[in-house]
């Protein structure tokens, strides 16, 4: 223990030696001598120094360095020097010569500048920017490398920012100007009753309906489906039409009709080869059924957005079903179309299609139609239409040769 309360005193007396700026003496030691504080009565003078002129080593220098020598020529082009020496019009440089012992690494997408007759010669940096390269083409003729590192893609300049997830109970963006756009009267496009949806198929729907009560009770529907699918090698249609009709609970009409036809347009040429299929259901007729296909080709008079003009010919044969002759009927066939558009508003429609038996001209089935649209509302689809459809049969076998239906119906176009 006594020992180590002499360490402790020893500790202690150094630490008090050092705090007076005296160094601790050491064990058997005496204390060292020191000159007088005093230096004036001592003999010794302060010395005076004057601050040195930097202004010979240019405006920006802050302290006398080395001397740099400029760097030196090189005869053959497009070739870096082994090493630089500072840059003259800058002085020399606080931080020190830069290292350019080695030619500068370019990136893929941008190849090196190209120099003259001598070869590139460094830019000190400005600025923070890339080095500069001045080649020997003359004055002006600057290139800078560009800056990689803040270059935008174009992926990432065209590629939106993804859509913030809305809170529970919130409307997505955009929600409140869809339902805006839906209270102005555009129906949604993914709605099924949207005309869109039903893309690449276009078409319509349609109804009509009358009626009276009272003395006399009647009542009229026809409904009907049209659609169209048109590609650059054929183009389909479909057409079902209905026809109801009673008196004082009593069926006075009672008829369908399914048309179906596939057409191909010939490369290069207004020809185009057609089949065709029509199937009648009447109850009133003295068959119960007659289905028809004709084949042959067809020709485009005119054909551009407002006038549809167009010609067909071929054979056909024909069969009644249920009636008191049901022999195959081979025919010929005569037939047209017309379509015109006088605006955005009014259309109208007319078809035609003359089949003669083959060895009896007399004999012979006349089946036309027509219609004037009017367009409601392009937004929705909706249009009215006027329409006649006429069948005319020469061999009726008792009933009336002619049948002839017009309505006024609502349209819904897909």
């Amino acid at each position: 223990m006594r020992w180590v309360y002499v360490f402790i005193v020893l500790i202690v007396s150094a630490s008090s030696a050092a705090a007076q700026g005296e160094p601790a003496p050491a064990p058997g030691y005496g204390t060292p001598s020191y000159p007088p504080q005093d230096f004036a009565s001592a003999g010794y003078t302060t010395p005076n120094y004057s601050p040195p002129n930097y202004q010979q080593y240019g405006p920006y220098a802050t302290a006398p360095q080395p001397a740099y020598s400029p760097p030196p020529s090189y005869a053959p082009a497009n070739s870096m020097p082994a090493s630089y020496g500072a840059p003259a019009p800058y002085g020399a440089p606080s931080y020190g010569a830069p290292n350019y012992s080695s030619a500068p690494t370019y990136p893929a997408s941008y190849p090196p500048p190209t120099g003259a007759a001598y070869g590139p010669t460094m830019q000190a940096p400005q600025n923070g920017q890339p080095p500069a390269y001045m080649t020997s083409g003359g004055a002006g003729e600057v290139q800078r490398m560009p800056d990689i590192s803040t270059e935008v893609t174009q992926e990432e300049i065209f590629t939106p920012p993804p859509a913030a997830a809305a809170p529970d109970g919130a409307a997505p963006d955009g929600a409140a100007d869809s339902a805006v756009e839906f209270e102005m009267g555009e129906p949604d496009p993914t709605s099924w009753w949207s005309h869109s949806y039903w893309d690449p198929w276009e078409g319509s729907v349609e109804l009509g309906l009358s009626g009276t009560e009272g003395n006399s009770e009647t009542f009229n529907v026809r409904a009907g489906l049209k659609a169209k699918h048109s590609t650059e090698f054929l183009e389909r249609t479909l057409e079902i039409t209905s026809i109801q009709k009673s008196a004082n609970g009593v069926t006075t009409a009672n008829t369908a009709l399914i048309d179906g036809r596939v057409v191909w347009p010939l490369p290069q040429s207004r020809f185009n080869y057609f089949i065709h299929g029509l199937v009648e259901y009447d109850e009133f007729k003295a068959f119960d059924c007659r289905v028809s296909a004709d084949t042959g080709l067809g020709y485009e008079w005119i054909q551009n957005d407002l006038t549809k003009l167009m010609s067909r010919a071929g054979i056909s044969a024909s069969q009644e079903i249920g009636g008191p002759n049901d022999s195959l009927n081979p025919e010929l066939l005569l037939g047209g179309e017309y379509e015109h558009k006088f605006n955005d508003s009014h259309k109208v429609s007319a078809k035609v299609d003359f089949y003669p038996t083959i060895d009896d001209f007399s004999d012979f089935r006349l089946n036309s139609q027509a219609a004037w649209e009017i367009a409601l509302s392009s937004d929705w689809g909706l249009s009215l239409k006027l329409s006649v459809i006429d069948r005319y049969d020469s061999t009726p076998s008792g009933a009336k040769a002619n049948d002839l239906d017009y309505s006024t119906l609502l349209i819904w176009s897909f």
